[in-house]
């Protein structure tokens, strides 16, 4: 079976973005692969399709861009949706295939045991170009953000969608930590942001700030609902997302809330206890978030 091939679309002189079939059920059916380039050397992050054809449309691209080099390969979190890709690609370049020291260990179990993957450096050299390495967790402990300074792009994975949403919840995220990521983008200077699933946001400060008010605006609703009535798990996401279709949204949904319900734990917004045939009840406390 073939696979609809990507147009290159330039986010400036040296940073490209291709849309292409993601590898799993996601909000958005395709994930974006990204390469950065200069002086004849390339750096490529992240990859959702392993098809045989999106590896070789890859390949000829930097092969008529005239790369004699990629410097490695790169997975802004393990998620398979952004790692499949690079196993092929690897294997067909022969280069490093970096993640944080974090995402480590789930990457392996991810792609498996047989593929080659090294700790991302802080900061990588590409022609004439300085690539930042950030960690920023959120998504998951080892979330990497790209700052490429000289052309104001971030690169920042699966914390700011182009379509559709992000979840945070998990085992994989924290909400704290998330909020740090979408600050540490408004504040890294740069004007335009990739993210890991839909077209590129030019104005990466007003989106980040947007996503966060967003996330705290459905803090407060669940807050507020907890204030009215206690509730499960299982209620609160059909009171905030009612029937959810297909099902892999309502597992995205409920991992959403959940995130959201351990934060106003930890910061004494509510309290839980265990009820049998219910699991888990929370009640707020009476100060809101």
């Amino acid at each position: 079976m073939s696979v609809p091939l990507p147009q290159t679309v330039t986010l400036a002189p040296h940073v490209f973005q291709w849309a292409f079939p993601a590898a799993t059920k996601a909000i958005a059916l395709t994930t974006n692969t990204y390469a950065i380039v200069d002086g004849g050397e390339a750096l490529i992050i992240d990859a959702g399709s392993d098809h045989p054809q999106a590896v070789q449309f890859t390949l000829q691209q930097l092969t008529d861009w005239g790369v004699h080099r990629v410097i490695a390969l790169v997975a802004t979190h393990y998620h398979r949706d952004h790692t499949c890709g690079l196993v092929p690609l690897q294997a067909a370049l022969q280069v490093p295939l970096w993640l944080h020291p974090l995402d480590l260990p789930p990457a392996v179990r991810t792609l498996g045991p047989g593929v080659q993957l090294q700790p991302a450096p802080d900061s990588v050299r590409i022609g004439s170009l300085t690539v930042l390495l950030h960690h920023a967790p959120g998504h998951t402990h080892g979330h990497l953000h790209l700052e490429i300074p000289d052309d104001r792009v971030v690169l920042v994975g699966d914390h700011l969608a182009g379509r559709g949403s992000v979840w945070i919840g998990p085992p994989d995220g924290h909400l704290d930590d998330y909020y740090r990521a979408l600050d540490q983008i408004a504040r890294c200077g740069c004007s335009i942001a990739g993210p890991g699933h839909g077209q590129a946001l030019t104005d990466a400060a007003a989106a980040a700030r947007s996503l966060r008010a967003r996330r705290e605006q459905r803090e407060l609703q669940i807050w507020q609902t907890l204030h009215q009535q206690p509730a499960n798990l299982d209620h609160l996401v059909h009171h905030l997302y009612g029937q959810l279709q297909p099902p892999f949204l309502l597992t995205m949904a409920q991992r959403t809330v959940q995130a959201h319900l351990q934060r106003l734990l930890e910061h004494g917004h509510i309290q839980r206890r265990y009820q049998s045939g219910q699991g888990f009840v929370y009640q707020a406390k009476e100060a809101p978030p």
